[in-house]
């Protein structure tokens, strides 16, 4: 059995919007611990029967459902028709999420709708069914939220408040069914490399305006700068999914970056900390570079502090810059910034910790 293993058999657990993505990969978890799964898509159904066909090869029932979950009938219509097949449900991994970024002056309200109405009312019409399927057999529910719900993010207000309003909704929630033995708990994952990332750089038909408009949009065929697959936080909501949070019940799982020192040792010799100072601020001037050369700022490198924030009023830089900044340090440091680390973008100095905590040391700078 998978180290994931910690379901009775049978379980049943319904992961919506699992077609791609986050969901998809809590799909798969959630088969190797040994779930039936019910994959639900809106409108990419090959993927989603693709996702189905690889919960099957790990010995488990699937069943494909189709719903948008901002429609009442459809999501009832759903839910019946997995009574139908298993009867039960014992998990439910709420995912189903939809971003349409721009600034808030420009937003116009069917943007600010859509994206309430899937992430937030789609929420309530997916919880509300499920917990009526578990009053009477206990259950867990995971809610993905996200880091922007916490402390918002420029350019996506319409996300940020779904996704802040999902939070809040899921403490209310858990103190409303915990004696009925169903727990609620939410997870809040960072920037993940998901098709959401890709719509939102690369336009197309969905294309979001930049917040920044003076730096153009790259080409969205660059060569090989973007993976396929997200680093996903599939661990953390399986175990509030399972029986590893049997006893935990309204919490909201948020990113924790450990407070990083400095490397520099109290016992090292007088030329040693110099080295390293000489070190680190190599190390800082070619972090501010690659910001520079890669995000087209119109600020030179040479005016950027240590400690400027890179987000907000320092660099202005706005939620599509991330994917870059993560991007950037693969490449240049061979460090990979996960979920869990999204507090690295704040400063350069934030920036630098991160990679001489994650390379054990403060590594080679090239000369310019």
């Amino acid at each position: 059995m998978s180290s994931f293993g910690c379901f009775p058999d049978p379980a049943v657990a319904l992961v919506t919007g699992s077609s791609r993505g986050i969901g998809r990969a809590c799909a798969l978890a959630l088969a190797e611990a040994g779930c039936h799964v019910v994959v639900h898509y809106v409108t990419q159904r090959q993927a989603a029967e693709d996702t189905a066909e690889e919960v099957r090869s790990l010995g488990r029932r699937a069943l494909v459902v189709r719903a948008d979950v901002g429609v009442e009938n459809e999501v009832r219509a759903m839910f019946r028709e997995i009574r139908k097949e298993f009867g039960r449900l014992d998990t439910a991994v709420v995912n189903s999420g939809i971003v349409a970024d721009g600034l808030l002056a420009a937003m116009s309200l069917d943007k600010w709708q859509r994206v309430l109405n899937t992430n937030l009312t789609g929420a309530f019409l997916t919880c509300r069914e499920t917990v009526k399927l578990m009053y009477r057999t206990g259950g867990s529910l995971v809610l993905i939220g996200s880091t922007s719900g916490l402390s918002g993010t420029p350019g996506q207000a319409n996300y940020s408040a779904s996704k802040g309003g999902l939070h809040a909704f899921a403490a209310s929630l858990a103190r409303e069914v915990a004696d009925r033995g169903i727990r609620v708990n939410a997870v809040a994952p960072g920037f993940t490399r998901d098709r959401h990332a890709a719509v939102r750089r690369t336009g197309g038909p969905r294309e979001v305006p930049r917040a920044h408009p003076r730096r153009p949009a790259r080409h969205p065929g660059r060569s090989g700068r973007r993976r396929a697959l997200p680093r996903l936080p599939v661990r953390r909501i399986h175990h509030r999914a399972g029986r590893g949070g049997r006893r935990r019940t309204h919490r909201l799982t948020t990113p924790n970056l450990s407070s990083l020192s400095r490397k520099a040792s109290m016992s090292m010799t007088h030329d040693e900390l110099r080295k390293h100072a000489e070190e680190r601020t190599a190390l800082n001037q070619q972090l501010k570079s690659l910001l520079v050369d890669n995000l087209e700022l119109a600020t030179p490198a040479s005016e950027i502090g240590d400690d400027q924030p890179l987000f907000g009023r320092g660099l202005e830089l706005d939620s599509l810059d991330t994917l870059e900044i993560v991007v950037m340090v693969e490449e240049n440091f061979g460090v990979s910034i996960s979920d869990d680390d999204s507090g690295v973008f704040g400063s350069v100095n934030k920036l630098a910790d991160f990679i001489v905590e994650q390379a054990g040391g403060i590594p080679a700078v090239e000369n310019a």
